[in-house]
């Protein structure tokens, strides 16, 4: 009798395989991205316009005093202290000097690098987390 009741109950949903689906989701999508993503180096705001006056910054992104972008060729660095192989970077971040750079305008204009300007304002993450 109570097999024929099961086997006229429709099935029920598995919420648990639907929430360990969507971890493995997260998870796979995270590492991925992780390993996607241009190698970034950090550069020191003179360091930045040295590329920038050597032709090698392809395009940046301002957003405040934060400064990012790509490299038009890789920049390659060795790790001395950790006797490493060269490095190589596709992208970079660096700081806008805190004092207006009258300089950075045109250069940016004659080597041709494309400008994307962002305001600066709340991540989501901080939205969600506050």
């Amino acid at each position: 009798m109570n097999e024929q009741k099961r086997m006229n109950q429709p099935p029920t949903f598995n919420w648990g395989m639907v929430i360990w689906l969507m971890i493995l989701f997260f998870i796979i999508s995270s590492t991925l991205r992780y390993f996607k993503s241009p190698k970034s180096i950090t550069l020191t705001y003179s360091e930045f316009k040295d590329q920038l006056k050597q032709n090698n910054i392809a395009d940046v992104t301002i957003e405040g005093q934060k400064i990012s972008g790509d490299f038009r060729n890789e920049y390659v660095t060795t790790d001395k202290q950790a006797r490493q192989d060269s490095i190589r970077y596709n992208a970079f971040n660096s700081v806008l000097l805190p004092m207006d750079d009258q300089e950075l305008p045109g250069l940016l204009e004659s080597h041709n690098v494309e400008v994307t300007a962002k305001t600066e304002g709340s991540s989501m993450w901080r939205i969600v987390l506050f």
